[in-house]
């Protein structure tokens, strides 16, 4: 049994039903940590996989230790015009002040000023979906976290960073954390195989 540690966004999930549907082939095998059976990599496909009916979903199994590069993870930035600046800032308070105190670094720049306080790593990404942000956020323009490019930018947010044991810990507890929130680094990305939908 595969076991999720992210929630999916709906259009996404949408829009790989439609090319699933088209094509009837999946070409992309789901990458799976090899000791515990959690998803690293594709969340949405096992969820599209599940609504039409497929009995077996082609996986990878990966080690963190050695096939994973990074645990990754996606900042949120914006120009100087962004229509919604004061209901960003407000939302991220909301979700820092939500959030415990913890070892995690949140980053957010806007009109020149940047803070940066501690949180929990794990309660912030929970603070952001049990206060319906996530959507907010998401109005941003979504890239892979790295510091130095976050402060170019006039608008930008750099959640905390997850670790490969607070994957395992939110996916022991059945957590779901906000879609996409994790950007694994792995060559198995690349992995390309056509499987026939009717054969799965």
């Amino acid at each position: 049994m595969l076991i999720p540690h992210e929630d999916v966004e709906k259009q996404r999930l949408l829009n790989i039903l439609g090319e699933l549907s088209s094509t009837w082939a999946l070409r992309k095998p789901v990458i799976v940590d090899a000791k515990r059976y959690i998803i690293i990599d594709g969340h949405h496909r096992v969820n599209v996989m599940k609504i039409l009916g497929a009995k077996h979903i082609p996986v990878v199994l990966a080690d963190y230790s050695s096939d994973i590069s990074d645990v990754g993870g996606w900042m949120y930035i914006a120009s100087r015009g962004y229509k919604d600046q004061e209901l960003l800032e407000k939302a991220i308070r909301e979700a820092e002040y939500s959030a415990k105190r913890g070892d995690g670094i949140l980053v957010f720049k806007m009109g020149g000023e940047v803070v940066k306080t501690r949180v929990d790593r794990i309660d912030f990404y929970l603070a952001i979906r049990e206060l319906g942000l996530y959507n907010i956020f998401n109005s941003l323009t979504k890239i892979p976290i790295n510091l130095n490019t976050c402060l170019t930018h006039d608008i930008c947010l750099a959640p905390p960073k997850l670790v490969v044991d607070d994957i395992y810990r939110v996916a022991s507890k059945n957590i779901l954390l906000p879609p996409r929130t994790t950007c694994h680094k792995t060559a198995l990305k690349g992995v390309a195989m056509e499987f026939k939908l009717k054969q799965l």
